[in-house]
């Protein structure tokens, strides 16, 4: 009886413990960082026009600027893609009231695809990226935005697929340790097997 009821606590603060790691680190293990961004084969040929002062910000997702009003479905932690379309007919003011939702929102990088709309990131822009340390990058036409798009969800989905693993297995050991009344080197076995 008091072996069940120690099993039975050690599974309870297993999942206890796991519930307060996924709180604390659920942007670190489920996300990118703009380090982890800037490494993707698909920017091979970008250039950082203003690199970032911390290269462990989370890159939550992805996205492309279709028009001004980001304030409607972008996320913090977001990169978004743009050729400048969108934004091209703004003036000065309107321009750093797009920013100011940049920065409320927590959008972490701006890519700028150049091409025969813009041949240069107008200095304006720059220097705003540069104000609100915003990870600022320069692709090329022939980089498409869908190599990025995927290349960039398929990272963040492969860190997420791997964090639910592991809780697969640890809740599956739990419960055996509960039910079969497992010993404690049985137990270190089963943890052994976890690790890579």
């Amino acid at each position: 009886m008091y072996y069940s009821s120690v099993i039975s606590n050690f599974g309870e603060n297993v999942r206890y413990n796991l519930s307060i790691t996924d709180k604390r680190c659920a942007m670190q293990e489920s996300t990118m960082t703009l380090s982890d961004l800037i490494a993707c084969k698909s920017l091979r040929y970008a250039r950082i026009i203003v690199p970032p002062k911390n290269l462990d910000i989370q890159v939550t997702g992805i996205n492309i600027i279709e028009a001004p009003d980001i304030e409607k479905w972008a996320k913090k932690g977001m990169v978004l893609l743009t050729s400048y379309y969108a934004l091209q007919d703004l003036d000065h003011a309107e321009l750093n009231e797009f920013f100011l939702k940049i920065q409320s929102i927590g959008i972490t990088c701006l890519i700028v695809k150049i091409d025969r709309l813009l041949k240069e990131i107008p200095r304006v822009f720059i220097e705003l990226c540069k104000a609100l340390d915003i990870l600022l990058i320069e692709i090329p036409e022939t980089t498409r935005y869908e190599e990025i798009i995927v290349e960039v969800l398929s990272f963040i989905l492969s860190r997420r697929e791997r964090r639910l693993q592991l809780y697969y297995h640890l809740s599956e050991i739990s419960a055996r340790m509960a039910i079969e009344m497992l010993s404690i080197r049985e137990i270190l076995i089963e943890f052994k097997k976890m690790l890579p």
